[in-house]
């Protein structure tokens, strides 16, 4: 008799998993997008106002920057996500209720 110890995923469990790490799966691009896009921006600036390399730079800081702020809420947003998962509140729920209705005379 050979006991298998892996996990069978259903296709819910799956699919829940996907969409509960969606929002970091993007991260990368969110922040390669800003500043390559703020960097391009400021290139063409540059090349038709002849101001060469003074808005290329500048606007690729704010796109980095900008970037990074966009990086960190996510992360943060979903680490709190993952902190008080519904479970834990659904059994939060439960036991206030039921020591109010005790409380009760």
């Amino acid at each position: 008799m050979a006991l298998s110890l892996k996990k069978k995923h259903t296709p819910q469990k799956t699919s829940d998993a996907i969409r509960e790490a969606a929002p970091l799966m993007n991260i990368g691009f969110e922040l390669a997008g800003t500043v390559g896009g703020f960097g391009l921006m400021g290139w063409f600036i540059d090349k038709y106002a002849q101001t060469s390399p003074f808005w290329f730079v500048a606007l690729l800081i704010f796109g980095l920057v900008g970037g990074m702020i966009k990086l960190v809420r996510t992360v943060i947003n979903y680490s709190n996500k993952q902190k008080t998962p519904k479970s834990i509140l659904k059994s939060t729920k439960d036991t206030d209720s039921d020591t109010s209705q005790s409380q009760m005379p």
